[in-house]
């Protein structure tokens, strides 16, 4: 468990998402949209433990010039589905270019 007002993010150990050409480690904020995502590529297969760590310590982490760890460039937040929807809905009310985006 996380103390009070972190964030969490959750994870599979070793579980890659995406195609073989752009592969990524995937961290949701939502644990059964995680369990979704690791069911759909490997249906077969039983759900490992759950792990968790905290959304602003990735980004000091990846933000950090002195991080060397080649897997901290291939880790992808996955946001709520809800909040990709919100965000298309936004963009077709205002009729103009997206509401907000990363990257």
């Amino acid at each position: 468990e996380l103390a009070e007002n972190l964030v969490p993010l959750f994870y599979f150990e070793d579980f890659k998402a995406g195609n073989k050409d752009e592969e990524f480690f995937p961290l949701y904020f939502r644990k059964k949209e995680l369990i979704s995502a690791f069911k759909a590529k490997r249906p077969d297969d039983i759900v490992p433990e759950i792990k968790v760590t905290e959304l602003f310590s990735v980004v000091r982490s990846i933000a950090d010039p002195s991080n060397k760890d080649p897997d901290f460039e291939k880790l992808k937040i996955i946001p709520p589905v809800e909040s990709s929807e919100k965000a298309l809905d936004c963009k077709k009310a205002s009729g103009k270019s997206d509401a907000y985006q990363l990257g």
